[in-house]
């Protein structure tokens, strides 16, 4: 057992990388891409744009961190190189996005990804899902307005909670194969548009009950709407129109099933 416990402890390795946050900095633009990592993002401290700490196997994958400052914008590249694929490995990774200025970010999960954003000012978003499990949630409105959050993947599973707390214009989901869960809860001011496709997936919709909601479906193969008013494919909600916030959204389906439902 002991010459096991020894090449592990060869193989094993630890990265920390801190951006601080400097006068003049006003945003950021931040992609992650930890291939072959099980990630978790999180609120950090307002003094570093990013932190980060990475538990690796030399074996599996290399971690780098790129960064450069420009006219004010701070651009970051957390990426890591993935030498083998392994179904076992314990490659994990936390960072930590600052709360104080603005920020773009471009997310790629691969294993298992946890992402809250909950009190970050998020700018904009683009999430693109590997294979395996994501968790994406809000519990606090964005302090700013996201101009679009952007989700896409061929076959992965999600979880998203909140997402009406990010305050966006545009929401775009396009996934050709999985089971997602997306949670449209929050508050909504003024007009929000959404677009979601989907291929041979399953997904279940969970809409606010305090924001005017309507959507139409087009070419989805098995629907189930609770609650909702409808004329020919558009369904709507009874206070459309009514209230301080509105979610317009227009649903694409191929072989899946959508079930739509408000929140409890």
């Amino acid at each position: 057992m002991l010459p096991i416990l020894i090449i592990l402890a060869l193989v094993g390795a630890e990265f920390e990388e801190n951006i601080p946050y400097r006068k003049g900095d006003t945003s950021a633009e931040v992609e992650i891409k930890l291939s072959g990592c099980r990630v978790t993002i999180k609120r950090g401290d307002r003094n570093t744009i990013l932190s980060t700490s990475i538990s690796y196997d030399k074996e599996h994958i290399l971690p780098d961190i790129e960064y450069k400052r420009k006219d004010g914008i701070c651009k970051i590249r957390l990426s890591s190189k993935q030498k083998k694929n392994s179904m076992f490995g314990e490659d994990s990774a936390v960072v930590y996005l600052t709360p104080h200025i603005p920020l773009s970010l471009r997310i790629y999960t691969s294993a298992e990804g946890r992402i809250d954003l909950s009190g970050i000012k998020i700018d904009e978003i683009e999430l693109i899902l590997g294979m395996g499990n994501t968790f994406l949630s809000i519990k606090k409105p964005n302090p700013i307005r996201c101009k679009e959050i952007r989700i896409y993947g061929n076959a992965a599973r999600l979880k998203a909670e909140g997402l009406g707390y990010l305050n966006f214009d545009r929401f775009y989901f396009d996934l050709n194969a999985g089971m997602v869960t997306l949670d449209m809860a929050g508050t909504y001011h003024g007009r929000s548009d959404a677009e979601i496709k989907m291929g041979i997936a399953t997904l279940t919709l969970i809409l606010p009950l305090d924001t005017g909601v309507r959507f139409k479906t087009n070419g989805v193969l098995y629907t189930t709407v609770e609650g909702f008013q409808r004329e020919d494919n558009w369904y709507t909600s009874p206070d459309f129109g009514r209230t301080d916030g509105e979610l317009l959204m227009h649903i694409y389906g191929g072989l899946g099933t959508l079930r739509v439902m408000y929140e409890k």
